[in-house]
């Protein structure tokens, strides 16, 4: 598995590639082929993501990807996938706890649990 691995499978899953196809594209490629740790697992990600936006031509999308790389957008992404697909991340309540506060603005009432 390699950075053009990765190139190719990102451009056969949409025509300019995104920040979500190129981790998502990431980690499952890391994640099916690897013994490595979940850190070892995590930076070989990184890597590839890297060689994968220089193998990229120079236009917006490029200077966009690489924004988000150097910024870390891109690595606690990668958390935050391997995070859900670990089960930590319960969308549900969070999105309940959330209604119920945007609601409790809006009504005096207390909202039944």
């Amino acid at each position: 598995m390699s950075s053009q691995d990765l190139f190719v499978r990102v451009n056969k899953s949409s025509k300019i590639p995104n920040l979500t196809s190129l981790i998502y594209n990431a980690v499952e490629l890391v994640e099916k082929n690897s013994t490595l740790t979940g850190r070892q697992k995590k930076e070989y990600c990184m890597s590839i993501i890297l060689d994968t936006i220089n193998l990229l031509p120079d236009d917006n999308n490029k200077k966009l990807l690489m924004e988000n790389y150097n910024s870390g957008n891109i690595s606690e992404l990668i958390d935050l996938v391997v995070d859900v697909s670990k089960g930590k991340v319960n969308i549900n309540k969070k999105i309940n706890l959330i209604l119920k506060c945007v609601l409790s603005c809006f009504n005096n009432k207390t909202i039944p649990k």
